[in-house]
């Protein structure tokens, strides 16, 4: 069972000159801006991860930032068959863990505390993935 985490950038599109710039302009900001966050928060969570014989780490990667319209979305995936066990635990010590995810826990297995690699990822690279909007948006609107 892999899982993902999504990141999402709005705008808003509209006629005219406007929405021409906006597509032309920002929208092209917005998407770098996605895929480069999505590499940080990889090359991160690679690094937090425990390593027994690498599929786990080696799983770990970015999709493609897809533009829905008015939203860039960009998922970080790890997808490795105990990606999500390894997050957020099992069992009873997953349940009562600091790591507890909105996932099934069986309280009739011991189980295991998990160890997140993929929310502490997110939170040690937030300061650098604003930076990195900042710096691509203002690439895009040529500042």
């Amino acid at each position: 069972m892999g899982f993902s985490v999504t990141a999402r950038a709005q705008y808003t599109p509209r006629s005219g000159s406007t929405g021409q710039f906006i597509a032309v302009r920002v929208v092209p900001g917005v998407t770098n801006s996605v895929g480069a966050a999505q590499g940080l928060v990889v090359q991160e969570a690679k690094s937090n991860v425990r390593v027994d014989t690498g599929e786990l780490r080696d799983s770990i990667h970015a999709e493609t930032p897809e533009n829905t319209g008015k939203t860039v979305v960009g998922n970080v995936v790890a997808s490795a068959g105990h990606a999500a066990f390894n997050e957020f635990g099992t069992g009873r010590a997953g349940a009562q863990g600091p790591n507890r995810g909105n996932v099934p826990y069986s309280e009739s297995w011991p189980g295991w505390e998990g160890h997140a690699f993929i929310r502490p990822a997110l939170d040690t690279t937030r300061e650098a993935v604003n930076g990195v909007f900042r710096s691509e948006i203002a690439l895009s609107l040529g500042k």
